[in-house]
């Protein structure tokens, strides 16, 4: 933990990290993507499965192997061992501390909530457990003090080992550290509480690979797959819109892409299969997308008949989506042609 911690210490990485392109007149609603950090599946595994995992007593691990920009990564995840009224038991991160991570990255984004330095390279968000639970709230997902209490720890006390192309780029928890001065933040508007960012975002943060979101849209989608959905769409989607040809372009995923990059479906083919259905209303009601979304269904012919081997997803951006996509490349244009110029001077 750092002993010389100044909430609201600035630098110029993290000015651009606050500085948006601004569609529709609301910067509120917007915060960032770390394109590889926010694909990597960390809060798949379900409060259900869990007691599944845990119910003998044995402690489990996660390992999986991603293809991602080119390169592989190799992830292993262990829980976060709890002591809970005198017992220990291991959680992994699932809905709740999903969205605790993502309030607190939007609340990095206020005016001294957060402090970054470049060395020792270290971020940190400066909270209230009161304004976590406001925001939690905000997005439909309300939590009570304890439960927000318990996904903190569980974010502290999980291990993320992450190695691209076998070389680790990350060992810690979700959260790195934090710093607790009691309960009194609940009661106040006191902000003495804070958490540190693991150290790839600080990195990211310093060689600007992020990308804008509309964290608002994102978030306050009903269910895991729906967000993961539209985050996913939010990196790889950024011709979003209307064609050379005047047609409005599709973005193609297939089943099988979704199931392997996505960790949150299970065995059940035809299940998965509505439950991505779904997940995609969601995203027409959401706005995020058009209801012209089109589904190529693969057959063969098996001894019972057809056999679904795998379906394509033809899935159109809506106008505001689109929209919001054309800042989020220009924002990101800017920053490179920044960290280009940079270079050249040094």
């Amino acid at each position: 933990m750092s002993n010389n911690l100044t909430i609201g210490e600035k630098s110029q990485q993290l000015d651009m990290f606050k500085n948006f392109i601004v569609v529709n007149n609301d910067p509120a609603i917007l915060s960032n993507i770390f394109q590889l950090w926010d694909l990597i599946p960390k809060f798949h595994v379900t409060k259900r499965q869990q007691t599944k995992m845990f119910k003998d007593g044995k402690i489990e691990e996660l390992k999986y192997d991603l293809y991602l920009f080119g390169d592989k990564y190799s992830i292993e995840y262990m829980p976060a061992p709890i002591n809970i009224d005198g017992t220990l038991k291991h959680f992994f991160p699932s809905t709740t501390e999903e969205m605790i991570e993502k309030v607190m990255r939007k609340i990095m984004l206020d005016q001294n909530m957060c402090s970054h330095k470049l060395k020792p390279t270290e971020t940190w968000v400066q909270f209230s457990y009161k304004r976590v639970m406001k925001e939690l709230a905000r997005l439909g997902k309300s939590r009570s003090l304890d439960e927000v209490k318990l996904g903190i720890n569980i974010l502290l006390g999980c291990k993320l080992i992450i190695r691209r192309n076998g070389q680790k780029i990350n060992h810690t928890g979700i959260f790195k550290d934090n710093m607790d001065k009691g309960s009194q933040e609940y009661n106040t508007d006191l902000t003495e509480s804070a958490i540190q960012l693991p150290q790839i975002l600080s990195s990211a943060i310093n060689s600007r690979e992020y990308r804008q979101s509309n964290w608002l849209l994102t978030n306050i989608l009903p269910t895991s797959l729906s967000r993961w959905f539209a985050t996913w769409l939010e990196v790889f989607f950024i011709n979003a819109g209307i064609g050379r040809n005047g047609l409005p372009v599709a973005y193609s995923m297939k089943y099988s892409q979704i199931v392997e990059y996505s960790k949150l479906l299970g065995a059940n083919k035809y299940d998965n299969i509505k439950r991505i259905g779904k997940a995609l209303e969601d995203l027409v009601t959401g706005k995020i997308l058009c209801p012209m979304n089109k589904y190529i269904i693969s057959k063969q012919l098996g001894a019972d008949g057809k056999k679904i081997i795998d379906i394509e997803y033809k899935l159109y951006g809506s106008h505001g989506f689109a929209k919001h996509i054309i800042a989020s490349n220009k924002r990101t244009s800017d920053l490179e042609l920044l960290k280009l110029n940079n270079e050249l001077k040094d």
